[in-house]
Order: C-alpha cells, then sequence, then structure tokens
C-alpha cells in the first residue's frame, strides 16, 4: 500500500514538474516571438522612413532655393536621416558585421542626399542627384531587409 501512495506522489510530483517546465518555456517562446515581432516592426520602420527621405530629397533637389523655402525640408531630411541611423543601430545591435554593412548603405545615401550644397543658401536645383538618391534609397532598404533575414532569431532561453 505504500508504495501505491509512493508512485502516486512521485507521479504527481513529476506533473507538477513538468507542467512549471512547459510554463516556462512557453514564456521563453512568447518573450522571443514578441521580440522578433520588435524587429520586423523596425524594418518596416526603416523602409517607411527611407522611402520618405527619398520623397523629401527629390522635392528638394528639384527645385532652386531662391526664396530660402526648402530650409524647413533640409532640417526633416537631416532629422529623419538621423533616427534611421538610431533605428538601425537598435535592429541590428546583436550583429556587428550586419549593423556595419546597413550603416554603410545608410552613409551612402546620407553622402547622396547631402553632398554639393546642400543647405547653403540660394542653391540651385541638381536633378542629376535624384537618380544617386534613388538608388542609393533602394539599396539601402534592400540591404537592411536582406540583414535583417539573417539576423539569428532572438530566443531569451539561450543567451
Amino acid at each position: 500500500m505504500l508504495s501505491f501512495w509512493a508512485t502516486l506522489f512521485s507521479a504527481g510530483i513529476g506533473a507538477l514538474l513538468s507542467s512549471l517546465l512547459v510554463k516556462l518555456l512557453d514564456h521563453f517562446v512568447v518573450i522571443s516571438s514578441v521580440l522578433e515581432k520588435q524587429r520586423d516592426a523596425d524594418l518596416e520602420i526603416i523602409r517607411k522612413y527611407a522611402l520618405d527621405v527619398n520623397s523629401l530629397a527629390k522635392d528638394y533637389w528639384s527645385v532652386d532655393d531662391d526664396d530660402h523655402s526648402t530650409h524647413l525640408v533640409g532640417g526633416t531630411i537631416s532629422a529623419k536621416a538621423f533616427f534611421l541611423g538610431r533605428i538601425v543601430e537598435r535592429l541590428f545591435e546583436a550583429d556587428a558585421s550586419l549593423k556595419a554593412a546597413v550603416e554603410i548603405e545608410l552613409n551612402r545615401l546620407d553622402s547622396a542626399i547631402t553632398s554639393g550644397e546642400f543647405g547653403v543658401k540660394g542653391r540651385s536645383a541638381d536633378i542629376r542627384k535624384i537618380s544617386g538618391i534613388e538608388i542609393c534609397t533602394y539599396t539601402f532598404v534592400d540591404k537592411s531587409e536582406l540583414c535583417r533575414r539573417k539576423l539569428k532569431k532572438h530566443f531569451v532561453l539561450f543567451r
């Protein structure tokens, strides 16, 4: 009779421990899933802001700055490019080589936009820059997407 109660007690302890282990692992899987969704959201932000910067830069460089009306647009471009850098830094902080690859493309985009007479009063329109800006924008977005796919899945349990 004692053997029966010992077996029952052991089974109860085993069931309790396995239930706790399942809940613990489920918790880590949920956290990992949330973090992966945040990474995907960061990638969407990068895509949206890169296309916004692209549009603003095309508007900026397609007109002369005779009345200094484009200074606000230039400031917005600089602020959004800075914000893009922060998001890239946050998204790729786990892998320095991927972060460096994306930052190189972001720097190329920034150089394509801000080189020449960017921010200079009375500057002339420069339509030739627009194709370079377009190329750099889409290269940056493509590199961001490619590097996001290469990021290792985030498993909190095995950190």
